[in-house]
């Protein structure tokens, strides 16, 4: 699984590009493994509950280093803050029925989006979410309707859907300053990694 997420990252990231200028992901394997085997052994021995910081841990080895091309990462993201995410998600969605559920939602991406800052220049550019729960059940509506009818032959149009959806809907408080960009990535063309999440349905974004 380590593996997967890590080489899958360093692929699809490598074939991403903007103005020619492409992203990359620097991470060391034997760094991210062991992360996630002591996150995820505390997670086990907690039944669960330190999976919120488990979660953040990688979210924060993964954009802390990604790079496009001079421009870093990094996420700001805490545990803790997740962990009250997801209980209050749990609660008001059995306590509504789940009507909550896309509140619930929309709290994750804004809590994923808003902990994602780009520093370019020495100057750091946040990112906001303007997505809405009324926005995230249309989508996922109409994603339904397209995977039903078409007997899960329209699942590539249903995620197309919900990747333009949450890129859309994303908002800068700065411009980035396209003169000042600078190559600075390989090209990286292993895709086993990529195969790899595809058997096991591992979500990067």
């Amino acid at each position: 699984m380590p593996l997967s997420i890590h080489s899958s990252y360093r692929y699809r990231l490598s074939r991403s590009s903007w103005r020619s200028i492409h992203f990359g992901y620097r991470g060391i394997l034997g760094e991210f493994v062991k992360i996630y085997l002591i996150e995820g052994f505390l997670t086990l021995i907690t039944f669960g509950i330190y999976g919120s910081w488990f979660q953040v841990s990688m979210k924060k080895y993964i954009y802390g280093h990604i790079r496009f091309g001079n421009i870093e990462f990094k996420f700001t993201g805490q545990g803790l803050d997740l962990f009250v995410i997801r209980l209050k998600g749990l609660f008001f969605s059995i306590f509504t029925l789940g009507i909550y559920l896309f509140w619930y939602m929309k709290n994750l991406v804004e809590f994923e989006v808003s902990n994602i800052k780009m520093i370019q220049d020495g100057k750091e550019i946040n990112i906001r979410s303007t997505l809405s729960a009324g926005k995230i059940f249309e989508m996922i509506f109409v994603n339904y309707l397209i995977i039903i009818f078409t007997f899960g032959i329209g699942t590539g149009i249903a995620i197309n859907r919900a990747m333009r959806t949450a890129f859309e809907n994303m908002e800068f408080d700065e411009e980035i300053n396209p003169d000042t960009l600078v190559q600075t990535e390989s090209e990286y063309k292993d895709a086993t990694g990529d195969d790899m999440a595809g058997m096991l349905d591992i979500p990067l974004f």
